[in-house]
């Protein structure tokens, strides 16, 4: 990766030279403070009192590895040339140029941090703006595509591939069952992907209203709640075909797993389940083995939930109640455009 000398001489913005060996360890994991560092516990657990526990676990390995490169170094915390060096360690330690986001998290957490310890941030300086500025333009890639909706058609295609697998037996039967489960409450209910993984079986339940016959799904703190649980109704499918509430009974028949599991686990080549939850990004490789391609992504579930609906018809304060953004214009941003006829400048004539 070529050398920005020339962001590295701004005025007032010098950076110290830190090697990417002080931050990451042979195995490419951050390095982390002694374990009996209770300096550096007390600082994440004071920080911690104003954010959510997952923003924390996020931070957490950044500031980790920054503590301890200012204990060797026998720097401060506020100062700007080191921390400066930090952030382009993060960014060469990235086998292609990292995300954005990804240096974006580390000066959110400097900053959180030292702002918690009554500190001055780096980040208040106006040469690290600049300069920071500077490095995010040249260093990090560009902000991917958007990816594509997963719409009525695309679910069509994914269920086929699961009743494929169904109709073989055997372990491709209770993979097929469980991935179209997956496929289906991630779409009926436009689920992140790390929520849909954290599913157990007792976080579904029969709604209230027995006239519906249809169910509520429990997500325990969601990413959009402040420190709440968030309910999500689960209606069923006129088509039974397309219904999340029969996939998921019967996955969980299948898999007779009891209700405190997780409702997604990997089927081991005997048959059997594993005990952990699957990985967020196996849902992606779940997506891809049932014919939608790179254009799609886990989150085409939730863009594709919320594009479908908007072309059936329904209003934003209906498709909020799934997906629970907070504004409209939230789901805005989530709608693909599709169909020109549907949602472009012929729909008005």
């Amino acid at each position: 990766m070529a050398r920005l000398v020339h962001s590295e001489n701004l005025r007032e913005a010098s950076v110290a030279a830190v090697a990417v060996d002080e931050v990451y360890d042979g195995d490419g994991r951050l390095r982390q403070p002694e374990p009996t560092d209770r300096d550096f516990s007390r600082a994440i657990a004071k920080m911690g009192r104003g954010l959510k526990p997952r923003t924390v676990a996020t931070y957490r390995p950044y500031l980790g590895a920054y503590w301890q490169l200012c204990l060797v170094r026998g720097a401060q915390l506020e100062d700007p040339a080191l921390f400066r060096g930090y952030v382009l360690a993060v960014a060469r330690n990235a086998s292609r140029k990292p995300s954005a986001s990804t240096l974006q998290v580390v000066c959110s957490a400097v900053a959180a941090l030292l702002g918690s310890l009554a500190l001055r941030s780096p980040l208040q300086d106006p040469a690290t703006k600049h300069w920071l500025a500077v490095e995010m333009k040249t260093r990090t890639r560009r902000k991917p595509k958007r990816s594509d909706a997963i719409l009525i058609e695309q679910i069509t295609t994914a269920i086929a591939s699961t009743e494929a697998m169904i109709a073989a037996g055997g372990t491709q039967r209770l993979r097929g069952l469980r991935d179209r489960a997956l496929i289906l409450l991630g779409w009926t209910c436009a689920l992140r992907r790390s929520e849909l993984v954290a599913v157990h079986r007792h976080h579904l339940k029969p709604t209230r209203v027995t006239k519906t016959k249809g169910w509520e799904l429990v997500i325990p703190e969601a990413k959009t709640s402040l420190g709440e649980d968030q309910i999500i109704p689960v209606v069923r499918a006129t088509t039974l075909r397309f219904d999340a509430i029969a996939a998921v009974e019967a996955w969980s028949a299948a898999a007779t797993m009891r209700s405190t599991s997780p409702l997604f686990r990997r089927v081991l080549r005997d048959g059997s389940l594993g005990e952990e939850a699957l990985n967020p990004a196996a849902v992606r490789g779940i997506l891809r083995l049932h014919g939608l391609g790179e254009e799609f992504s886990p989150h085409s579930l939730r863009s594709g939930f919320v594009t479908q609906a908007r072309l059936n018809g329904a209003a934003n304060h209906q498709i909020r109640v799934i997906t629970r953004h907070r504004s409209d214009t939230m789901v805005d941003i989530y709608t693909r455009q599709v169909d020109p006829d549907r949602q472009g400048p012929r729909a008005l004539i």
